[in-house]
């Protein structure tokens, strides 16, 4: 039978083990291109030192392969997985009562979403007022909230308890700097004979009402048990936690008086 040239010419520039890959699998292949595979393995006349050799690298090939085929399978697992955990944490339909990693997994996404939006706004107040706003080497202060605040985050979601011990410090001074600006506001606006500076920027009452959820709402799920077990936060550390905590807020709020 005669064979087409165009397989015959291109099957005389593989090498032997793509040969035996192809007669090895014909339901891949055309007839005529089996056929070609055939009549130039004949023509080579390969001992069988040599198609021991051909075989053994095409098992090499197989096995990379089947190595791949199971790292990817692995990856796209691990990918539904936690898309999967992801949905299962942020649906608003749980079936009973969400569980302390459901709940720290939720608090994970908050944090994270919140570091990058506060991160951002930060870097855009100082590009928009760089003659005013510090940079890190003059005013690391002014960062150093957000810095814990995205350290923390990160060591919650590696589980680590010094993450806890971050956010809950962090929560409790923000909280109690709302209520101070909430006070002064109070006072400058409906106090008899109070004297108000007209350049002073006061935040809306809305904008100090949804920080003081935020910050008591945060304060409140990090401190559940159900959290406080999950991340091994013991009595002592609890209660140092918020010792450091609440002389922070005090020192704050004291700067800012």
């Amino acid at each position: 039978m005669s064979i087409p040239n165009n397989f015959a010419a291109y099957y005389t520039t593989i090498s032997n083990a793509e040969l035996l890959s192809i007669l090895d699998n014909p339901e891949n292949y055309q007839a005529v291109a089996i056929d070609a595979a055939k009549q130039e393995l004949v023509n080579r006349k390969l001992s069988e030192t040599e198609l021991n050799e051909a075989r053994e690298e095409l098992n090499a090939v197989l096995l990379q392969e089947a190595e791949q085929k199971e790292k990817r399978k692995a990856f796209e697992e691990k990918l539904t997985n936690t898309g999967h955990e992801l949905i299962d944490t942020i649906s608003p339909v749980q079936p009973g009562s969400p569980s302390a990693e459901r709940m720290l997994r939720f608090l994970v996404i908050v944090f994270g979403i919140m570091a990058l939006y506060w991160t951002y706004k930060r870097w855009e107040d100082e590009w928009y007022y760089s003659d005013t706003f510090p940079g890190f080497d003059e005013g690391l202060l002014y960062y150093l909230p957000l810095l814990a605040f995205i350290a923390g985050t990160v060591l919650l979601w590696m589980r680590k308890s010094t993450g806890w011990s971050l956010l809950v410090i962090y929560m409790t001074v923000s909280a109690a700097t709302v209520l101070l600006i909430s006070g002064r506001y109070t006072v400058s606006r409906f106090s008899e004979g109070a004297v108000t500076d007209e350049f002073v920027y006061w935040p809306s009452p809305y904008i100090l009402v949804t920080q003081l959820l935020f910050y008591g709402g945060s304060l409140w799920a990090l401190c559940s048990k159900g959290i406080r077990q999950l991340l091994l936060i013991g009595e002592n550390k609890f209660f140092f936690t918020f010792l450091v905590a609440a002389v922070l807020a005090f020192l704050s709020v004291l700067t800012m008086w």
